[in-house]
């Protein structure tokens, strides 16, 4: 597999995860604060795979759809995520 076929298939994995935490978030089975976390985790593991595999500009694209994606579940995450780190220890908090 070529490295832009590798891309792609980690930013499908990715951008499938987000949509399917934002169906959840819909269903009323998640919080938007939760399913963005569980989003920027996943996408955090897809980041260090594509850094290692592909190099940093392939997985600087990858952190830009995950911000878009994250984003798009929970506009607040910023702070949502800034209020889970300060509770100690740190846990979901608030909107998460």
């Amino acid at each position: 597999m070529d490295e832009h076929a590798a891309e792609g298939k980690l930013t499908a994995l990715v951008t499938d995860y987000a949509r399917s935490r934002a169906v959840a978030v819909s269903r009323g089975e998640e919080t938007p604060g939760l399913a963005a976390l569980l989003v920027g985790r996943y996408g955090r593991g897809i980041y260090d795979a594509a850094d290692v595999l592909l190099g940093r500009p392939a997985a600087q694209r990858i952190v830009e759809i995950l911000d878009r994606e994250v984003m798009a579940i929970d506009p607040e995450w910023r702070r949502h995520d800034q209020d889970r780190w300060r509770a100690r220890p740190a846990d979901l908090t608030g909107g998460a």
